[in-house]
């Protein structure tokens, strides 16, 4: 690894005696590395491990430029850290900019983020997953819950959520990210491992009962490279052409703020709606709910649920084709897209407040009439 191309002594060692070799590493090929006679091939090259930082070898803006985004001073201060140091630094928080009030080790911003109170709180293995699902363009679910995985925890039912579910070529499989808290103790939460396992077990049993199958990726440690390496040892690799994975975009994909990113789909589109948004992300429009009211308070994007309520039931009753008919003597006074919009204008229109309900209950036929009028949906 290390090949010699000088030999001295270094002055002020403190042992002045000692020899220093100049070396090339045969690796990184680093030749302005002094190396002491005791070390050389017990510690190796410096910049290979970290301790000594080259620019254009080791440093941030080379092996991860995603993490410059984190730092006060951009790239100038981002080059003179290496991204698995123990250097400390006030991140600022490249979405909201915030900077945080206490100083971070380089390393965990490197591994978990900064964990920015307007962060998406997805994990990163989960988006290493989600971000490899996307590449391999096939369909998927995040957070799946399924009426049937059901089991009983300390006297009372529970019900169990898969990190990712796929369906291909008439096969079912669920793959669940088993990070830090499936082999050690949860301290926040209070959930020991052993309850962790027994989770993990009775979810297996309850899918394997329902033909489907349980793929487990190990994520302990959560580091890209180890949960890479990870995928490609676990059966997944037999389903998927994983060569085409462009990996140093999944660790870009890991420090994208996927609120922000909803958020951008809403004040670029307006008119889209939860369900619209969410489609396009693979996230349920409960998770793109909860982002948008995050993002809303953040002035991201403009975001009111009632008004999000209203456009969501006229997009349904648009495409089920389920348009209302209204009648007065008999006489048709319009044909509105469903019964939530003709709830919405029938005071402007008819001097009168329509409700939804107790126009379903009409049209249904279990009532004659509401307030003089009578209505009949249309297909």
């Amino acid at each position: 690894m290390i090949e010699n191309i000088g030999i001295g002594r270094k002055k002020n060692s403190y042992i002045e005696k000692q020899k220093w070799y100049k070396y090339k590493c045969n690796k990184c090929n680093w030749h302005e590395g002094w190396i002491d006679e005791s070390s050389l091939l017990k510690n190796g090259c410096s910049c290979c491990n970290g301790k000594t930082v080259v620019e254009g070898i080791n440093d941030i803006p080379t092996t991860s430029p995603n993490l410059i985004k984190y730092f006060l001073n951009g790239i100038d201060q981002a080059k003179l850290y290496t991204k698995s140091g123990g250097d400390e630094i006030y991140p600022i928080c490249p979405d909201c900019g915030r900077i945080k009030s206490k100083k971070m080790k380089i390393a965990t911003i490197y591994r978990y983020g900064i964990g920015c109170t307007c962060s998406d709180s997805i994990s990163k293995p989960n988006k290493i997953m989600f971000s490899v699902l996307e590449q391999l363009q096939v369909e998927f679910e995040t957070e799946k819950i399924f009426d049937w995985c059901k089991y009983s925890l300390n006297n009372k039912l529970k019900t169990g959520r898969y990190d990712f579910y796929v369906k291909l070529n008439d096969k079912e499989y669920i793959i669940e990210m088993d990070g830090q808290w499936h082999n050690s103790d949860n301290n926040m939460s209070g959930q020991t491992k052993e309850k962790s396992n027994f989770i993990d077990s009775e979810k297996d049993r309850l899918a394997r009962e329902n033909g489907i199958q349980v793929i487990r990726i190990d994520c302990n440690p959560s580091k890209l490279e180890y949960i890479k390496n990870s995928i490609k040892k676990s059966i997944l690799i037999d389903i998927f052409d994983l060569s085409t994975i462009d990996w140093l975009k999944v660790e870009e994909f890991t420090c994208t703020n996927l609120v922000k990113v909803a958020c951008d789909y809403k004040k670029n589109n307006p008119n889209m709606t939860t369900n619209d948004i969410g489609k396009i992300m693979n996230l349920s429009y409960t998770t793109i709910s909860k982002y948008l009211k995050r993002g809303n308070s953040l002035s991201w994007c403009n975001y009111d649920v009632q008004e999000e309520i209203t456009k969501t039931s006229i997009k349904n009753g648009k495409a089920n084709g389920k348009k209302v008919e209204i009648f007065k003597d008999n006489k048709s006074l319009g044909i509105f897209e469903s019964s939530r919009e003709l709830e919405r204008q029938s005071l402007e229109l008819f001097g009168v407040k329509l409700y939804q309900s107790n126009i379903s209950i009409v049209c249904l036929g279990k009532r004659k009439q509401y307030k003089g009028y009578t209505f009949k949906k249309i297909q």
